[in-house]
């Protein structure tokens, strides 16, 4: 297993990240006068920004895990298989059904995004020729 970093995706927190830009007081970025200390400051005020309202977090990636697995699939999968273990089949047999649900609609999603395009394009831009 091996883990990489990515930054929240969250819905809510991009609401709170425009509200923030919206109302953030920009006037001392007018008032420097060097082109490199407006660029400096402007992507220090949008990181610190960003990492109050969409922070950086550590996402863990499994060596046999397929493309299209997100986060929530996992999540649906352990609650399904803790249900298994505690002798809840009605809650098993629920969760089952939602995880197939959406591990087909991640999968079709997956292939309507990246293999499709692979497909209709042709055999000359796949093969590099």
């Amino acid at each position: 297993m091996s883990s990489c970093l990515v930054r929240s995706s969250d819905p809510s927190g991009k609401a709170l990240m425009a509200h923030a830009l919206s109302s953030f007081n920009w006037t001392h970025l007018y008032k420097l006068n060097d082109c490199n200390s407006v660029v400096e400051y402007f992507y220090t005020c949008l990181y610190d920004l960003l990492n109050v309202y969409l922070p950086v977090r550590e996402h863990k990636i499994h060596c046999t895990d397929k493309p299209w697995i997100t986060d929530r699939l996992r999540h649906s999968i352990k609650q399904r298989q803790f249900a298994w273990k505690q002798g809840d089949i009605r809650v098993y047999r629920s969760l089952q059904n939602l995880v197939q649900r959406m591990a087909k609609g991640l999968r079709s999603k997956y292939y309507n995004c990246c293999v499709k395009s692979l497909r209709d394009a042709g055999p000359t831009v796949v093969a590099g020729g």
